[in-house]
């Protein structure tokens, strides 16, 4: 499993790359981008994507769960 050391350690390809091994979460819009969320086990990233120039721009990971607010607001829970 990777640790989140090892994946900012990686070029911005090799991120994009090995984001595909985690669990999609949800996306969301941000501005001009759209941002996607995986759990990676250990961490979480998010992939930044510019839909005009048809790119990845953007990929962090984060162990803060505060990180992960903007994700909430697009779950609904039924009963």
């Amino acid at each position: 499993m990777i640790t989140l050391y090892d994946f900012h350690a990686m070029t911005l390809p090799e991120k994009a790359a090995t984001v595909w091994e985690g669990t999609f979460i949800g996306d969301r819009p941000e501005g001009e981008l759209f941002v996607q969320l995986y759990n990676m086990g250990t961490f979480y990233a998010e992939v930044f994507y510019n839909r005009e120039i048809n790119e990845i721009v953007k990929v962090r990971g984060f162990k803060s769960t505060k990180l992960i607010e903007p994700y909430l607001k697009a779950i609904k829970i039924t009963f």
